[in-house]
């Protein structure tokens, strides 16, 4: 979002060009919408997948809180999501993976560098 957001700033010399509303509905609503799957996506309702990501609000990137939206489209760096769920599956909850195992993955990526 970040990079969507900057982009049509840079482009247009404009730093009013795009809101970070606006970026938030290019990666969800409109996003579904580009991908023509709205009616099964894009936004939080009943019947719809659902792929979530969790943020603590204590984060420094929410810190101090103004408009939500604006913090996840230019604090990236500063936040790191506490839960992500996946068509309604938990894969991190706060901060631990649930469906791998992360020291096999440590390890399996350790061999896999000394090839490189």
């Amino acid at each position: 979002m970040q990079l969507a957001a900057l982009i049509h700033k840079g482009t247009h010399c404009d730093a009013t060009a795009v809101t970070a509303a606006q970026v938030f509905d290019m990666a969800t609503v409109n996003g579904a919408k580009a991908l023509g799957i709205f009616d099964s996506a894009g936004e939080i309702s009943v019947g719809k997948c659902a792929d979530l990501s969790l943020f603590s609000m204590d984060s420094p990137g929410f810190f101090p809180l103004g408009d939500p939206k604006s913090a996840l489209c230019y604090s990236s760096a500063g936040l790191k999501a506490d839960t992500v769920l996946v068509n309604g599956r938990i894969l991190l909850e706060k901060g631990e993976f649930r469906t791998i195992d992360t020291q096999r993955v440590r390890h399996e990526i350790k061999e896999l560098s000394k090839r490189l």
